[in-house]
């Protein structure tokens, strides 16, 4: 929730448009990963200092951030008369954490027990049921069905879960896989796999970021969107197809979706989350697109996986597994361009007539 609030609050303080959309996407950008500075750190740190020095390493960073937001981060009054719908939050994360791991355990395939997996899906439904029926009677609700039924609202959810599902595995799962696997793939070692492909895909995307979050409002959050999108399935295809047998073929592919996804399709779609809340409840899509990203990822390492090991198990010099799980997000990634096209044009967030 820290980057949600924090496009919150640029969202206050800053009113015009172009300008915006850049620091927008500087800070989406930067969520996605320091420059690839962090990962590069935290594999050194781990492999010379062990695990535990990763999490001290957090935990200070964490302690200089807080100073740095008592410090300087303009502060909020809250809004008299204001109370949190606690039993609203409970119902919701009874559901959403049911469905989760409901979804987790139907990506052991095979190993999967079919009855947890039903069981955790009818959990999470009901809970969702009684949750809606709450939300609807309760004059301050957690999360208002009228929103809910927003195309701007279940537009933007729907397209990000779809999005994160196809490339966030795909990259940091499948590919990564690809490049360490002796057998089927090309026997990089982990801190090769993260030097050439993670840190790259990390860095080009925090350059792209700002550049996107200003081109959005300009040129419209929605084009910007389905072309990066479009981008990402087409490059994942030539990885199903190319990159499974040529090395230098993954590196490009990934560096490139650093641009196409980390730099565009993530930034566009965490301002969305942003410039199309409610005027009357600003953390509302935020906060719910801020899930439906993390609900993406775990989905994600739910289904591509699964397909790349039932293919390419281990010790298996053959690369069907990756190539089948490539196809399957890109198929993924093409229906996000498709359910992108129910997000509604942001008329008050889009300058026209501005030029960059």
């Amino acid at each position: 929730p820290t980057i949600p609030m924090t496009l919150i609050i640029l969202r206050s303080q800053v009113k015009n448009e172009v300008r915006l959309g850049t620091l927008l996407g500087l800070v989406a950008a930067i969520n996605g990963g320091v420059a690839g500075v962090d990962v590069l750190v935290s594999g050194w740190m781990a492999e010379h200092w062990g695990f535990r020095s990763v999490f001290w390493l957090i935990a200070i960073v964490g302690f200089i951030a807080v100073a740095m937001v008592a410090a300087w981060a303009p502060e909020s009054k809250p809004s008299s008369g204001i109370k949190v719908d606690w039993l609203g939050a409970v119902l919701l994360v009874i559901s959403v954490c049911s469905i989760t791991l409901a979804v987790n355990e139907a990506g052991k395939a095979g190993a999967a027990n079919w009855f947890m997996v039903i069981v955790g899906i009818v959990i999470g439904l009901g809970f969702f049921a009684v949750f809606w029926k709450w939300e609807n009677k309760h004059d301050q609700p957690l999360v208002a069905p009228k929103y809910l039924k927003r195309r701007s609202t279940w537009g933007l959810l729907l397209t990000t879960v779809l999005t994160m599902t196809g490339v966030f595995a795909a990259v940091n799962g499948v590919a990564v896989s690809l490049a360490q696997n002796p057998t089927a793939g090309f026997s990089m070692s982990a801190d090769a796999a993260s030097l050439f492909l993670l840190a790259p895909y990390a860095l080009i995307g925090l350059v792209v970021g700002p550049f996107a979050g200003r081109f959005a409002p300009v040129i419209g959050y929605g084009n910007l969107l389905r072309i990066g999108n479009a981008a990402s399935a087409i490059l994942l295809v030539l990885l199903a197809f190319v990159g499974v047998n040529s090395k230098i073929t993954l590196i490009v592919a990934v560096i490139l979706l650093g641009i196409t996804y980390a730099g565009i399709g993530n930034i566009v779609l965490n301002n969305l989350g942003v410039v199309n809340s409610p005027k009357d409840n600003e953390g509302f899509l935020p906060g719910m697109n801020s899930a439906a990203f993390n609900l993406g990822a775990g989905v994600s390492f739910a289904i591509l996986p699964v397909f790349m090991v039932a293919g390419s198990p281990a010790g298996s010099d053959s690369a069907a597994g990756y190539t089948t799980a490539f196809l399957v997000a890109a198929v993924i990634l093409a229906i996000s361009v498709a359910t992108s096209l129910f997000i509604p044009k942001v008329t008050a967030a889009e300058a026209e007539g501005q030029v960059v």
